[in-house]
């Protein structure tokens, strides 16, 4: 009986460790406290109250959102990365991303390893993978890339018999038709000075067959590309507010969740506001790339593009667990669910015919399409000189104060005067 008794209990003792054995496997880092540093958006908001939650059920792993305004979270990292060393996931732009490789973790040795997310790398956009992640090591895995977008109202054109703008000329044709003085602008723009007034020029550059620079590094704003784009921005703009100078990003979102804008271009962000619930012409919008110049122009690429990624800290104290979350943070299944209940955009090609996404988002394949044929404005440190050398000879053509073909030779004279300071054309 004593030792049919003890058998038992060595059976079960057993059956226990081995379940232990089993649940630690499992949770291989249950306990584990991480603290990641990430831009306030609607995407941080839903990684602090959903995906968080879910991360410690799932696997013990209790991680704690610092959600921080764009305009303090650069110095934040950096200053962390130099003294406190806190963060133990850092959450890099594409300009800061460079720059943070500095004190990133390489995660290719958790790629493929036992018992990590498949991070299913190919179904990634391949031009956002290049950009991110240019050589050798890996450091960082997009979860939120953007660019911009052309938009138009579709209901609007099927109103008016007129088909979607396919060429500058029918652009131009449905903006003046649909421009209805003090109640409907014809096209809508950022022009307020900044960064975005920039990027959204560059599209319409790309749409003439020029570019931004050529094989040699010399700056080409100032082709005949160039100036035959920016005037046919400023006939846009005839069609567009008034006030031109101050209508800056917050106020085109405005304008055009209002049903004040017939069509536009802006950065991928205000599909989101489009689409949203309040909006009062979700479902009437259609999306796609800027019209080319004519139908025989082959343009070299499509928008600038920027985002946001994660990566490790090379000084957590938990590299392998916080490998493991930036993976499952980005893997596929995770990141869908991230964008259908954050800010709606798209890091993979699957995302392009994910039928919940497209419902919050129809603008989801125009996304994933232009971030297809997007690139950096500038692969260096050089990008926010470049991009202020800009800001000004070109708001002072949205002004009238220069005309576009000297507007832009002073702004390609400043790019090489920047880039010729800081080395690049060295013999």
């Amino acid at each position: 009986m004593k030792r049919s008794l003890g058998i038992l209990l060595l059976v079960g003792l057993l059956v226990l460790v081995f379940f232990n054995s089993v649940y630690a496997q499992n949770k291989p880092f249950e306990g584990v406290t991480l603290r990641v540093a990430i831009v306030s958006t609607e995407d941080s908001k839903y990684l602090a109250t959903g995906l968080a939650p879910r991360l410690e059920k799932e696997t013990g792993i209790k991680l704690i959102v610092d959600q921080v305004p764009y305009d303090e979270l650069n110095a934040k990292q950096l200053m962390d990365a130099a003294g406190a060393k806190t963060y133990d996931i850092i959450n890099p732009c594409t300009e800061w991303s460079r720059q943070y490789m500095a004190f990133a973790e390489p995660i290719n040795p958790y790629i493929g390893k036992e018992g990590f997310p498949n991070p299913e790398i190919d179904d990634i956009i391949p031009g956002i993978w290049k950009v991110w992640n240019p050589g050798k090591d890996i450091y960082w895995f997009p979860y939120q890339p953007d660019s911009r977008v052309f938009y138009y109202r579709n209901d609007l054109l099927q109103e008016a018999g007129m088909a979607t703008p396919q060429i500058w000329e029918d652009a131009k044709v449905i903006a003046a038709k649909l421009n209805k003085e003090g109640s409907m602008y014809g096209f809508g723009y950022p022009g307020r000075r900044g960064f975005s007034m920039n990027l959204a020029w560059i599209p319409i550059l790309f749409s003439a067959g020029g570019d931004v620079f050529d094989k040699d590094l010399k700056p080409t704003l100032n082709s005949q590309a160039g100036v035959d784009s920016l005037n046919f921005l400023l006939e846009l703009l005839k069609f567009g507010p008034k006030d031109i100078a101050s209508f800056g990003e917050f106020e085109h979102y405005g304008a055009a969740k209002e049903g004040r804008i017939a069509m536009g271009i802006e950065a991928s962000g205000i599909t989101q506001a489009l689409e949203s619930a309040d909006s009062k012409v979700r479902g009437k919008m259609g999306y796609g790339l800027f019209p080319v110049k004519a139908k025989d122009v082959i343009r070299p690429n499509t928008a600038i593009m920027g985002g946001w990624s994660l990566g490790v800290a090379n000084y957590s104290k938990n590299k392998d667990a916080a490998a493991w979350v930036v993976l499952w943070l980005t893997s596929k299944e995770i990141v869908t669910d991230w964008q259908i209940h954050g800010r709606a955009h798209a890091s993979r090609l699957s995302m392009a015919t994910n039928a919940e996404l497209i419902k919050v988002n129809p603008a989801v394949p125009t996304i994933v399409e232009t971030l297809a044929g997007a690139k950096l404005l500038f692969d260096g440190p050089e990008t926010n000189e470049l991009e202020e050398a800009l800001v000004v000879p070109l708001s002072q053509a949205i002004s009238g104060e220069l005309s576009a073909k000297d507007a832009l030779d002073v702004a390609a004279k400043a790019w090489a005067d920047i880039l010729d300071k800081a080395g690049y054309y060295k013999k």
